[in-house]
């Protein structure tokens, strides 16, 4: 059975998202989030959006790291 990997998101809904939800819906994602300046396990619970980190070049990173995957209407 070939299970498709699910489409990206958009900046504003990976934003949103819990961290853990990302890693474990986008794992191409862990090496730009375990990375990311003063990352912590303790990050898991919080949305993107809140973290003590620079949000936009996270988001950035997240959005290149899932840009193989088709986009929402694709």
């Amino acid at each position: 059975m070939r299970i498709t990997p699910r489409r990206t998101m958009s900046r504003r809904a990976f934003a949103e998202l819990p961290v853990n939800v990302v890693l474990r819906d986008f794992p191409e994602t862990l090496r730009v989030l375990g990375r990311a300046p003063g990352y912590s396990p303790k990050w898991g619970a919080l949305r993107i959006a809140d973290l003590e980190a620079d949000v936009d070049a996270l988001l950035d990173a997240i959005e290149s790291a899932t840009s193989w995957r088709a986009r929402p209407g694709d």
